[in-house]
This record gives C-alpha cells, structure tokens and sequence, in this order.
C-alpha cells in the first residue's frame, strides 16, 4: 500500500535534528498526509491499521519528546555501556532540539553567524548519532521494539474504562472506536465535511478574538455584543453534537451500556 510507505518517511521529514518549533511547522505542511493515508485505509476496511497511523500522525512530535525521556533502566542492565552512550546523545539532543531559533544580527558579525553555524551541525550530528544508536539497540534482542511506533496491542490500555474516538477529517470524515475488548467500531459521520470543520475552527477562533480571549488588543471595545458571540459559539457547539458527537454516541450505545453493566458487576 503506497500510503503505508508515505508514512514511514514522515518521521524522516520531521526529523529530529530540528528544533521542536520547526518540526511542528513541519508537521502542519504533511498533516494532510496523514489524513489522506488513514482515510484511504478506512476505505479498505482497515480500521486498526487507520488508528495506528492517525496516532503516530497525531502525536509525532510529542513522541519524539517522549523519546527523550524513556526510562533505559532494562538497556543499563544488560547493556551498560551501550545504554550510557545513548542516555548522553539523549540529553545533549533534547537541549538542542529545545533551543530556540537563533536569527542573525543586522550587522556584519562573522563570528555570531559561525557561532549559529556550528550549533546547527552539532544538533545535526547528534541526531545522526542518537539515530544510529537506536539501529544498534533494536538489533538486540528484547529491544527489536523500542522507540517503534506504537501498534494496537499498544493502545488498547487506553480505552480500558471506556472507548476512546479518533476522529479523522478529510474528503469524508470518520470517527474509530477503540473499544476495551480492542476492537476498533468505525463510525461514519457524513454531515461533517472538511469545509464545515474549518469555518467552524475559523468563526470560533474570531469570537475568542473579539472577546480578547486569543488575542490580546489593549484599547480595543469588543466588535460584537456579548449575546451575539455565545449565540455564535451555541451554533457551534450545537452542529458538533449534531454532526459528531450524537452519531458517534449512538454508535457506541450497546458498547458502553455493556461497560456499565460489567462495572456495576464489580
């Protein structure tokens, strides 16, 4: 499947020797991969495998950071050395991964612009580095596993009080289940549209604004009366739980009553 191998090469595009702000910069321009790969395996009827890629999708940065900090206490027992290496490239990556953007001067300062320079190569090389250390631990075995993406086998802990949603907005948009027995319920939401998701995230974002709320512009009256924008916000509130929310709880009305039952046997 061509979306399958598209998202193996996302964490080459997001890669870890940028900064977290220019990885998420980068993440918003493939976002759309993303959703256009789980969509297409929705339409193939493979819901487990569309939850795993909207997961990594979702939340590759952040696992990335998380990365950073995975405990290596199985690594240190039986492999000291190896482990220690890697907890030093782990550090020294995260605090340049963390530092902010540096922007040259506006004056002529070669040495300010080699600084930047070599701070940019030694990130690079400490990425290259921590990279092939993980190549070199998932070679051994018990450790084939780690820092991998996360399969369903992963996930199902998640839900074990409840379903967790995802929801998946594209050409046509898709709610998965990822229901306590591990199964995953795909659920169809055919009123909510990509176009509609977007005016909804705009007008929400424009009352917040004229409440300055988002944005904060000292001097300035609000645009509109106060009722005008909660009446906006119901509006919005209200086509989420009509288009979304309501389908998706109707769809899981036997699953979650089945929940309540197993836990009022307790």
């Amino acid at each position: 499947m061509p979306s399958r191998q598209t998202l193996k090469l996302i964490p080459q595009c997001i890669w870890l020797g940028q900064n977290v702000s220019h990885r998420y910069s980068d993440l918003k321009n493939i976002g759309k991969v993303v959703n256009t790969a789980a969509s297409a395996a929705i339409l193939a009827r493979e819901y487990e495998l569309a939850l795993e890629w909207l997961e990594e999708g979702r939340s590759i940065v952040w696992q990335q950071t998380l990365q950073l900090h995975s405990p290596l206490k199985a690594l240190y027992m039986n492999y000291p050395d190896l482990a220690e290496r890697l907890d030093q490239v782990t550090h020294a990556l995260e605090n340049a991964g963390l530092a902010d953007t540096m922007k040259p001067l506006n004056f002529d300062n070669i040495q300010v612009n080699k600084s930047i320079e070599q701070q940019a190569q030694n990130h690079h090389r400490l990425a290259t580095d921590y990279e092939k250390l993980i190549e070199e631990v998932q070679q051994l075995q018990g450790f084939e596993n780690l820092f991998k993406p996360k399969k369903l086998v992963d996930l199902i802990p998640a839900a074990q009080d409840g379903p967790v949603v995802t929801i998946n907005v594209y050409t046509h948009c898709d709610a998965l289940a990822l229901c306590p027995s591990g199964s995953v319920i795909h659920i169809s939401l055919p009123n909510f549209t990509h176009e509609k998701a977007n005016k909804m995230h705009s007008e929400l974002l424009e009352c917040l604004e004229d409440a300055n709320v988002r944005k904060l512009k000292l001097g300035k009256a609000f645009q509109k009366s106060t009722g005008s924008m909660l009446s906006r916000i119901k509006n919005i509130l209200s086509s989420l739980w009509t288009d979304v929310v309501h389908p998706i709880l109707l769809a899981l009305k036997d699953v979650v009553s089945t929940l309540c039952i197993e836990i009022g046997q307790l």
